[in-house]
């Protein structure tokens, strides 16, 4: 793959301010890394900032609420690999002395295609937009072209997949509001889109909108979803904690048996009755109407009356949950189809409810 390099002029130029907000240019193409100790009055200016690691983030505020956001960056970015979007991961929102989201997983690895954090999103989880055909690349949006082995037949989701066509990443942001814009344009399969996220922090919540735009010749037809690595003030999942969704929750006799001892379920609540130190919790709930009055989820922890509340507006395709020691997942998944030429837009509201 031919790469391009900017001039001097340009690099110097990465950063600029417009109006209220900032924009960074992260193109893959231009990606430099950061020290975590630099003292670029540049860098400064620009108000990024970046953690004991090294990993460039940016601090939303509104009211009560910040918002500690990873910056997409192909050289020093928090996320690097092939399963979820680059934009979107969060590592907390602070309400005062309460929290939510945090590290579930230990030790970080921006490689590890599993080390997504806070409402981490991913497209196709199960099979991405051509890794079907007999060509060697396919596409995860929000990430890339990827490769695919010689001889895998079946797409792994927890693979780190290379990564052979990364496209061009805009980054902006204000005080409450920050988006990314991440267009691709690969000529050797046809695959080309424009993708833009946004967050927008408000008082008492996180606005999470999404524009895809197909400007290639293919029909994108994906699926969608968030994961939602929520943990509630720091606490490991356990009693305390439960899930509320707007439906009846149906399970077969099978998973039942696998959630004795550490989950109930009672009509449309989920109830986590033991500590999940080295329990991991998984289901497909199957009792759907897939409309999008079912999008949705309340993640609560009763001993400090805080919660979280995940709202959607367009109609499920289906419903996943996973649960470990550090996170409850609720994931609804949603079903797109682009025609070239078409956009879709969709949004998530993640509202953060605590004690007054």
């Amino acid at each position: 793959m031919h790469m391009s390099y900017p001039s001097s002029r340009i690099r110097k130029s990465l950063m600029i301010l417009v109006m209220q907000g900032l924009i960074l240019n992260v193109a893959s193409s231009c990606s430099a890394p950061h020290k975590p100790d630099s003292h670029s009055r540049h860098e400064r200016s620009a108000g990024v900032q970046y953690d004991s690691i090294g990993y460039p983030f940016i601090t939303l505020a509104s009211g009560n609420l910040s918002a500690k956001a990873y910056v997409p960056n192909d050289s020093s970015g928090y996320y690097r690999s092939s399963r979820f979007d680059w934009w979107g991961h969060i590592e907390q929102v602070r309400a005062g002395a309460h929290s939510f989201y945090g590290n579930w997983h230990g030790r970080h690895d921006p490689l590890n295609p599993e080390h997504g954090i806070g409402p981490a999103e991913e497209f196709d989880m199960e099979s991405p937009p051509g890794y079907g055909d007999s060509a060697e690349l396919f596409l995860k949006i929000g990430v890339g072209i990827c490769r695919k082995p010689a001889d895998e037949t079946r797409y792994f989701m927890n693979r780190a997949y290379e990564i052979i066509d990364k496209g061009e990443r805009t980054f902006a942001f204000s005080r409450s509001r920050a988006s990314c814009t991440h267009q691709l344009d690969n000529a050797s399969t046809g695959w080309k889109y424009r993708y833009r996220k946004s967050l927008l922090l408000s008082d008492s919540a996180l606005r999470i909108t999404h524009t895809l735009v197909n400007t290639g010749a293919h029909p994108l037809q994906t699926e969608h979803y968030s994961h939602n690595f929520i943990m509630l003030d720091n606490r490991p999942i356990g009693p305390g904690y439960t899930l509320e969704l707007p439906f009846t929750i149906a399970l077969s006799p099978k998973l039942r048996r696998k959630m004795a001892g550490f989950a109930t379920v009672e009509n449309s609540t989920l109830v986590i009755d033991a500590l999940l130190d080295t329990k991991t919790l998984w289901a497909t709930f199957d009792s759907l109407h897939h409309t999008a009055a079912e999008n949705g989820a309340i993640v609560a922890l009763q001993k400090s009356n805080v919660s979280l509340a995940i709202k959607g507006n367009r109609p499920l395709s289906k419903y996943n949950f996973y649960a470990t020691h550090k996170a409850v997942c609720p994931e609804p998944f949603i079903e797109l189809q682009v025609a070239p030429g078409d956009s879709v837009s969709w949004e998530i509201v993640h509202t953060y409810r605590v004690p007054r």
